[in-house]
This record gives structure tokens, C-alpha cells and sequence, in this order.
């Protein structure tokens, strides 16, 4: 065993029981763990397709029979722990890093990851098309996670998205067009029997989901085979409340402050209005009786200025 194995060895790891959500640190070599609040038992595995590790729960102590992996939605069935043993169980130290990875080290339960999507198109930080990707709404904003076809992360900030949109068109079904036939009663039972069987044989269902993210710097275009535009909202519905916040936010002109006046201001009153009263006893507004009367008051107001 190397130094670096010892120093992983050493090291423990926080990670979140998936039953009830308690951070339980754990050795970095280990690869299952009691929850120290639920007791129940859990495993750390890796995907075989895009290699990012997590944690999963069995029934009771032993390892589940299938899983799916968080970050590519790949199926992986059988996962008894004579396979698990076969082939390399992951550690608590990889389980970590794919959270590292994926922002969600800081214990947010909040944090809603979703794989599988595909990169149609893109510009900027987007990843190439054809990669598979996972999104994922953390607090500061979303972050995109190229996980098949290509290497990187991309970070958007809430106040920087333009546009964030879930749409398409959902649930899709294709096939199916055989049409019953036959002579008499009979054959025409038969026939729809043979036409319901084919059809169904030939029936394909699909999802066709698109979500799009833009901001200043990039856009990305991001297909859904699993999700609907529902489910996929759903999933990342504190990432759409966030953004709408941040938009909103950024559209409130600033509160108006209205500053005090200031003490030369003040000052300054009386003589502004014996302007205003010269004025008015020019255009004949006010009499000589009662131009005298305010002149005298705003002259008398003014001598009081300068001796407080």
C-alpha cells in the first residue's frame, strides 16, 4: 500500500445516508456504511458508463438488486454484492468526489440533480452536441455537468440566465396501424385479435423533452428522453423559482432617496423669498401695504438666522 492509499485511508468523507439524510463521515477506503441516526445500511457504487459514484440503499443490509446512476441515468441490474466484489465496489472517497464534482458536498438536500439530458446545440460554455450532461439546481445556480462524450462544468449564476425554458413534446407513442379483417363474426374477432397483437408488438413509446438555457455568454439546447416537460420542471422546480427571483429582482427600478435639505439650503430661505416677494410686488400681485408687511417678516426671519 502506497503513501497516497494511506492518506485516502486516513481521510474520512462526509456523506448523506440515503435513507434519512444524516452526513456520516466515513474512511475513505470504505465502501458501505452504517447510518449512525437510521441504521440502515448503505453502499457506494460506480456507473460503468460515465464512471460517477453514489450512494445507495439495499433492503435491509444487503446490497439492491439494480440501480440508476444519478448523473447518466444508466441502468446497471443485478448489482448483488458477489457482483459488487467482482468488479470493484467504489469507495467513499470516489463517492465524494462525483459529489465534489457536482457541487453537492455541502450537505444541501435541497439540491435537485438531473441526468440523462442530451446536447442538441449550443454556443459559449454549452457542451458539444451529443454529450450527455446532468443539470443540476444548487443555490448560487445551475450547474451543467458533461458527463458522456465530453469533459467539463459549467456554472450559471440565477441573475445571469435570459431565458430558462422546459418544453416539448412529452409523451410520444408511433406505430400500431394494423387494421382487423375477415369474413364473418369469427374471422373478424380474429382479425382484430391478429391487428391488437401487432400493434402492440410494433408500438413505440418515447419521451421527447427540450431544455433550454441562455444567457449573455452561451446557450444551451438540452433533450430529454426519460422526463416530460412536467416531470422535468418538477425536478428542477427550485432552479425555475430561483431564476424567475433573480429576473425579478433585476427588472426593480431602485427605491427613489429623497435627501433632507441641507443646512445652507436653509439658510438661504429667506432670501429666496424676498426674491419671490420682489417678483410678485413687480407684476402687481401683492400692494405696497402688503409687500412691506412680508418683506419686513422675511427680513426679521433673516437676522434671526445669523445670530442661532
Amino acid at each position: 500500500m502506497g503513501a497516497g492509499e494511506l492518506s485516502v485511508a486516513a481521510a474520512s468523507y462526509g456523506l448523506g445516508c440515503r435513507a434519512c439524510g444524516t452526513i456520516n463521515q466515513i474512511l475513505g477506503t470504505s465502501s458501505s456504511f452504517d447510518c449512525a441516526t437510521c441504521a440502515r445500511r448503505n453502499f457506494t457504487v460506480d456507473c460503468q458508463r460515465c464512471h460517477g459514484a453514489r450512494v445507495i440503499t439495499g433492503r435491509g443490509r444487503q446490497a439492491p438488486t439494480g440501480w440508476t446512476c444519478h448523473w447518466c441515468l444508466h441502468q446497471t441490474a443485478n448489482v448483488g454484492l458477489s457482483h459488487l466484489a467482482r468488479r470493484g465496489r467504489a469507495t467513499a472517497a470516489d463517492a465524494w468526489t462525483s459529489l465534489r464534482d457536482h457541487g453537492l458536498t455541502d450537505g444541501d438536500a435541497r439540491a435537485q440533480v438531473l441526468g440523462g439530458f442530451e446536447t442538441v446545440a449550443g454556443s459559449g460554455d454549452a457542451p458539444p452536441p451529443g454529450t450527455v450532461s446532468s443539470v443540476t439546481a444548487l443555490t448560487d445556480g445551475v450547474l451543467v455537468v458533461a458527463e458522456i462524450g465530453a469533459e467539463g462544468r459549467t456554472l450559471l449564476p440565477y441573475p445571469d440566465l435570459l431565458e430558462l425554458e422546459a418544453d416539448g413534446r412529452g409523451l410520444l407513442t408511433t406505430g400500431g396501424r394494423y387494421i382487423g379483417g375477415g369474413r364473418g363474426l369469427t374471422g373478424a374477432i380474429t382479425g382484430m385479435a391478429v391487428a391488437s397483437m401487432l400493434n402492440n408488438a410494433t408500438r413505440k413509446t418515447q419521451i421527447d423533452s427540450y431544455l433550454r438555457i441562455t444567457t449573455p455568454q452561451s446557450q444551451m439546447l438540452l433533450r430529454h428522453w426519460h422526463y416530460t416537460p412536467d416531470e422535468v420542471r418538477a425536478a428542477l422546480s427550485r432552479m425555475f423559482a430561483a431564476q424567475l427571483a433573480a429576473a425579478r429582482a433585476a427588472s426593480t427600478p431602485p427605491p427613489v432617496v429623497i435627501n433632507p435639505p441641507s443646512p445652507e439650503r436653509l439658510s438661504s430661505g429667506p432670501i429666496d423669498e424676498l426674491e419671490r416677494l420682489t417678483k410678485l410686488h413687480a407684476a402687481g400681485t401683492l400692494t405696497d401695504t402688503e409687500f412691506e408687511a412680508a418683506r419686513a417678516k422675511q427680513i426679521k426671519l433673516l437676522h434671526a438666522s445669523k445670530t442661532t
